[in-house]
């Protein structure tokens, strides 16, 4: 089943293994020019099947938290890159949604 949030242009494919949605994406990325559609995935292991970057790596996500919990700003060197690749997207896909919490997604 495939669910479609119009008003928000978000689209959520779930599915079993081995059901295709690797392959959609897959398609997806190959009908845009380079760089319109960005691909993330929680774990190396995911974001090596849709040849795409972890969301870590990706969205300049630090892995492991400061102990007051707080996540620093990001180096001027390090924003740059992420704005502009984020101003050429215009599809994300986050793959394997269930595996990244919440407080990355905020």
């Amino acid at each position: 089943m495939l669910f479609a949030g119009l008003d928000k242009k978000i689209l959520f494919l779930p599915g079993g293994a081995g059901t295709g949605k690797s392959m959609l994406i897959n398609t997806l990325k190959e009908m845009f020019e380079p760089g319109l559609v960005s691909c993330f995935a929680p774990t190396g292991m995911a974001s090596s099947v849709l040849q795409c970057r972890t969301t870590f790596k990706g969205l300049s996500i630090p892995a492991m938290k400061k102990i007051d919990n707080a996540l620093k700003p990001l180096r001027p060197e390090e924003l740059a890159p992420l704005q502009q690749m984020l101003k050429m997207t215009k599809i994300v896909v986050l793959d394997e949604i269930s595996m990244v919490g919440k407080d990355h997604l905020a």
